[in-house]
């Protein structure tokens, strides 16, 4: 199994209690294959894609630019490993 970017992320996320739309930015960035380093905040399709997660309730906006994982991307990001272990 492919490991996508979103799940890539949701792997990242789910270890922090709350987390910024920046740092979700930078999740994204490295997940992509792109050095932090050369990071810089970027709007666009970053917002479009957040607002997705949103509404798939994989994170939850807690209040301006913060976010939280929710209880089904965690189980998301679960059901991903079971299904990877599984096909090896």
């Amino acid at each position: 199994m492919k490991n996508t970017v979103k799940y890539k992320v949701i792997s990242q996320v789910a270890k922090k209690k709350t987390f910024t739309r920046r740092d979700l930015q930078k999740f994204i960035w490295v997940a992509q294959g792109l050095d932090i380093k050369n990071f810089t905040n970027r709007q666009g399709y970053y917002g479009t894609n957040i607002k997705g997660w949103v509404s798939d309730e994989i994170i939850d906006r807690v209040d301006r630019g913060v976010y939280k994982i929710t209880s089904h991307g965690k189980l998301e990001g679960k059901l991903k490993q079971i299904r990877k272990i599984i096909e090896q």
